[in-house]
């Protein structure tokens, strides 16, 4: 296996000017000020940076993607197909034209890959975390962060911090409902700190579903998140676990043409399997797909209002099941040194699935006449085990604060392209992970070791003037 290596070296200075929105103390701690009844933060950094907490999380409404939180920021392009922002197909994001295979995304530094639909080497933060134990956000605008543990991070970088435990013993019980049979429930309990030995834990649980605005279709959410954080050694041990378990019926793909013919709200044909039996039938005695005749009686004339196979297919969908874990230890050494260290651990079972007119079994010499339907189950399939550790230190000199790190993690990635026959009397669901594949169109094994070294030099010339100097090797 050939062995590529990459070497970024970055050098920055910039005037660090005094306003009313930012001040920033001898300690290099920012102090917030309040604008507009939204809390942005500039400053600790020679880029500029914002920080969104989770009181501005709490504003938006349940369930709600942290990652549409920074919609409101300057600079962010953000989009979506649903009012959460949590349908990942749909979700895009920009920050100062970067897109976002070009940003850098992690949580609590565990690295998040790019967060796009199916990416190979990481997840979207919605299924890594639940939304209400956002603590903070931080994002990066500009060049990427050397520090960041990521591999696609050439522009700014958005760094997730979960809601720690609390000091306080306390609880959340919290119940959502809405439009298009909305319903969102959640559950914390912090333990506060236990007399004696100072452990803090807390254990939450979160429940959302949610129709589609369009034709219907669940889109479902189950997550847990639990942690805790143990005095130790003049430092501090913590903990995170999250399990996560996302069933989201898709979104019809639709054009500009298809909207004035078909209208804003069209969709899928779910749940209509005759109808889409039909049209798959027609498509292949018309030869549109290229499968072979299944249903000569149905002729060749599509139903009004469709012209094309394309215009609305069956149903589709995106299945995820993840596991994610962290170990955290962190210590100051005197009054000028900061070490920390994290190992994580994920690993996640994921479909992508679409009712395809385009293959059947028919189109491998198999298939029922009168029982087999002609449309099957294309999936892709993903399947991820990472396992990963990084280490920082930090050691004030006098005007300098010289930062460094590693980062490394072992990735086990799995893609495949599979086949899944259905009846004609009734499709397979769509919820639901599919077994028993007739073909297997490709299969793709890889083993990703990344290893990430960083080092930088923050120089105070004057109280005006910062430069940031540093290299980054992946």
């Amino acid at each position: 296996m050939s062995k590529h290596h990459l070497w970024v070296g970055a050098a920055f200075a910039a005037l660090a000017c005094s306003t009313p929105a930012l001040a920033q103390s001898n300690s290099g701690e920012v102090q917030v000020a309040d604008i507009s009844d939204e809390i942005v933060v500039l400053g600790n950094s020679v880029r500029q940076t914002q920080t969104l907490r989770g009181a501005d999380m709490a504003q938006e409404a349940p369930g709600t993607s942290p990652i549409k939180l920074v919609e409101r920021l300057p600079g962010v392009s953000f989009s979506s197909a649903d009012a959460f922002g949590a349908y990942e197909w749909a979700v895009r994001i920009n920050i100062r034209g970067f897109a976002q295979q070009q940003l850098g995304f992690t949580l609590d530094g565990i690295p998040l890959g790019d967060m796009s639909y199916g990416n190979f080497n990481g997840l979207h933060i919605s299924r890594a975390m639940i939304s209400e134990n956002l603590g903070r956000v931080e994002l990066s605008q500009g060049a990427g962060l050397l520090s960041t543990h990521s591999t696609s991070n050439l522009g700014g970088t958005l760094q997730f911090f979960t809601r720690g435990p609390q000091e306080e013993m306390g609880g959340v019980l919290a119940l959502t409902g809405g439009d298009s049979s909305t319903f969102r429930g959640f559950a914390r309990f912090d333990t506060g700190a236990i007399d004696g030995i100072g452990l803090r834990a807390y254990a939450s649980y979160a429940h959302g579903e949610t129709e589609k605005w369009t034709n219907g279709g669940q889109q479902n959410l189950e997550q847990w998140n639990v942690g805790f954080a143990q005095p130790l050694f003049g430092g501090e041990l913590s903990g995170y676990y999250n399990t996560s378990e996302r069933r989201e019926t898709d979104f019809q793909d639709t054009s500009l043409d298809m909207i004035r013919r078909l209208g804003y709200a069209w969709d899928n044909f779910a749940p209509n399997w005759t109808l889409a039996n039909q049209v798959a039938d027609i498509a292949n005695n018309r030869g549109d797909t290229g499968a072979p005749v299944t249903n000569a009686g149905a002729g060749t004339v599509y139903p009004a209002p469709i012209a094309t196979v394309d215009d609305a297919y069956f149903d589709a969908s995106g299945l995820r099941d993840d596991n994610l874990g962290r170990l955290t230890y962190e210590t100051s050494i005197g009054d000028n040194i900061e070490v920390s260290g994290t190992i994580y651990k994920h690993d996640q079972e994921g479909q992508g699935i679409w009712f395809t007119p385009y293959v059947s079994p028919f189109s491998f010499g198999g298939g029922v006449a009168g029982v087999t339907s002609p449309i099957s189950v294309r999936t892709t399939e993903y399947d991820m085990d990472r396992l990963g550790g990084f280490a920082d230190l930090a050691v004030t000199l006098g005007a300098h604060r010289i930062e460094t790190g590693f980062w490394l993690e072992n990735n086990n990635f799995n893609q495949s392209r599979r086949f899944y026959d259905n009846t004609r009397a009734a499709p397979r669901p769509v919820l639901e992970f599919m077994r028993n594949p007739f073909a297997t169109q490709w299969a793709f094994e890889y083993e990703i070791d990344t290893a990430m070294f960083y080092l930088q030099d923050t120089w105070d010339i004057t109280d005006a003037l910062t430069l940031v100097a540093g290299f980054k090797s992946v």
